[in-house]
């Protein structure tokens, strides 16, 4: 189940569990700004429990950026909750956004973002550290149509 949260503890504990997994390298966890005004945080549900959050945050009046906190030990659902989602944006964000788009550097999330129906749009080339290496961020969109 899929709806919109501004539990500022949940989203910070669920943030800060894997803020060092997410993040370029030396990144400080106090650059994390939390406004659940202006951005939409989705609290997922599996039956009652807990599995994680997804941040929609404004890119411009048409574009809405997205990005997921899945718990580690519920990644095995990670496409039927990426879905959920999705069909909640597409049901309940207002009209004028019309395209979801994402930023990874990591395989395992191009993978499922390419499950979920987003296409890879883009290549920002060495532009994300991690782990000290120097990776490429690939940019992908989704049509709300296409949901």
């Amino acid at each position: 189940m899929i709806e919109r949260t501004k539990d500022i503890n949940l989203i910070n504990d669920t943030v800060m569990l894997m803020f060092d997994d997410v993040v370029e390298d030396g990144t400080i966890k106090d650059c994390f700004n939390l406004d659940v005004e202006a951005d939409c945080w989705l609290k997922c549900t599996d039956k009652g429990v807990f599995v994680g959050l997804f941040k929609l945050s404004p890119f411009n009046r048409t574009v809405l950026d997205m990005h997921c906190y899945i718990l580690k030990d519920k990644r095995n659902k990670s496409s039927k909750y990426g879905k959920e989602a999705l069909l909640w944006v597409k049901d309940e964000a207002p009209k004028m956004y019309s395209k979801i788009i994402t930023q990874t550097p990591f395989v395992h999330i191009k993978k499922w973002l390419l499950n979920l129906g987003f296409e890879l749009e883009g290549c920002y080339k060495k532009s994300f550290t991690k782990r000290n290496k120097i990776l490429d961020l690939s940019l992908f969109g989704l049509s709300r149509e296409d949901i």
